[in-house]
Order: structure tokens, then C-alpha cells, then sequence
């Protein structure tokens, strides 16, 4: 799970155990490796007005780890 810098915020443990949660950092910016490492079978991006937030960059190497089946 991604949080908004810093880690996460008490209205997040008040719905998951953050115990058993992987930060990923900042939604804007989410650490790749770290992702790479959980091999998840999805990935949700941030998006607003039908864009994705995340840089292009950010996107292709997110792709590469979960690619379109």
C-alpha cells in the first residue's frame, strides 16, 4: 500500500493491521523495487480525469512487472 510520504496515517490502521501491510512509499513516487519484490499479480495506479498520476516512466516500469494478460 502506498502511503502520502511518511508512512501511514490513523485512518488507515483503523482498517487494515498495518502489522501485515507493505509500504511501497508515496503514491506519487512509488518504490519499483519494493513492488517487484511482493510479485504482484495487480497493480492499482492513482489516476484523475482519466490519467494516470504517475510519470510514464513510472507506468512502463510498473507494466513490466504486471504485464497485460
Amino acid at each position: 500500500m502506498v502511503s502520502r510520504g511518511g508512512g501511514f496515517t490513523d485512518d488507515v490502521s483503523r482498517y487494515f493491521d498495518v502489522s501485515k501491510v507493505t509500504d511501497i512509499g508515496d503514491y506519487q513516487q512509488p518504490n519499483i523495487e519494493i513492488i517487484a519484490q511482493l510479485q504482484p499479480d495487480l497493480i492499482v495506479a492513482p489516476a484523475s480525469g482519466g490519467s494516470p498520476d504517475l510519470g510514464e516512466d513510472t507506468m512502463e516500469r510498473l507494466a513490466e512487472i504486471v504485464p497485460n494478460q
